[in-house]
């Protein structure tokens, strides 16, 4: 007879009972335009048919949003769970993907064409490394923020993996994986987070220092931005999802 488990004990003494739940990740996304200063970005917010989270520089005028779709967001209910959901997070996975787009029109994003390189939509190596250093990935349950460090911190754990021949290791073309793409390389969080029917969540990503996150800049030329680099950012909560009872 198989052995299942039917609750889980939290570190405070609350029971989880284990009853119609599944392997569901929850997934939120933003869309940041290379130089952008804002210093909070929330995710999870809006759900499928409202405007993608955007922050962009805006050196031309206002940025026009993407709509999301089910490929930016799967959440049911704006900045929480309903009464008949519940969720226990196991780790968080950031997915970058790197697109060019029309000045002001985060809608024409797209992975080919002018000043795009032939690996788009997969990040270079600069781009990455710039989002690691300017950026924390953080979850807030409740008004208290239960996880928060550097962007660079969270694996993806999936995702394509490349490697030049040729050793052209230091071209910004050069394609790049947020960590190793294997499950090996997630990071599990010690304690899993609980979030309750009808609690609010946030998750966040946050430029402490409020300065330009230039990842479009040139690798030879730091200071020259280009201004029609964005990079959408889905973030995964993983774990064990309880599904809606209708």
């Amino acid at each position: 007879m198989l052995n299942q488990i039917t609750q889980i004990r939290l570190p405070d003494g609350q029971v989880v009972a284990l009853v119609d739940w599944t392997d569901k990740p929850l997934y939120g996304s933003a869309d940041l335009g290379s130089g952008y200063t804002n210093e909070i970005v929330d995710l999870f917010q809006v759900s499928v048919g409202r405007p993608v989270p955007t922050a962009a520089s805006g050196a031309g005028g206002p940025i026009t949003p993407r709509q999301n779709t089910l490929a930016d967001t799967n959440i049911s209910t704006q900045g929480g769970l309903s009464s008949t959901e519940e969720f226990l997070i196991y780790s968080m996975k950031p997915e970058v993907q790197e697109f060019a787009f029309d000045p002001n029109d985060f809608t024409t994003r797209r992975s080919v064409g002018a000043n795009t390189s032939s690996f788009m939509p997969q990040p270079s190596l600069q781009t990455l490394a710039q989002l690691n250093a300017s950026l924390l990935l953080e979850i807030e349950i409740s008004l208290k923020i239960y996880s928060q460090a550097g962007f660079g911190w969270f694996n993806t754990g999936f995702g394509p993996q490349a490697q030049f021949a040729t050793g052209a290791v230091g071209s910004t073309t050069a394609p790049a994986n947020q960590g190793h793409p294997s499950q090996a390389a997630v990071r599990t969080l010690v304690v899993p987070m609980h979030i309750g029917g009808q609690e609010n969540f946030r998750v966040r990503l946050r430029n402490p220092t409020a300065n330009p996150v230039n990842f479009g800049a040139d690798l030879n030329e730091p200071v020259d931005v280009n201004e029609n680099r964005m990079v959408s950012v889905r973030v995964y909560l993983d774990g064990l999802y309880k599904r809606p009872v209708s």
